[in-house]
């Protein structure tokens, strides 16, 4: 079939599924720290202390192993 590249389609449907993962993986990220932050100010504490922990969150979480949607260093852990 002219113009069809089996190997060239596969690679476009796993680097599209790779980014959606990592999409993800930045979204659970954001929503955590935002649960965090109100979290922190639910409890009454500074406002700065939720900043800081929200963005302690998102340094841990973009996108990173601990949610298995990728790593932080672009390894790939499939099993």
């Amino acid at each position: 079939m002219p113009g069809f590249h089996p190997r060239w389609d596969g690679y476009l449907v796993s680097v599209h599924l790779q980014m959606e993962r990592k999409l993800i993986g930045i979204l659970i990220a954001v929503l955590l720290a935002a649960l965090v932050y109100f979290l922190c100010s639910a409890l009454g504490l500074p406002s700065i202390v939720g900043i800081i922990a929200a963005i302690l969150v998102l340094l841990g979480g973009i996108p990173s192993g601990g949610y298995g949607l990728g790593s932080r260093f672009g390894g790939n852990r499939q099993v």
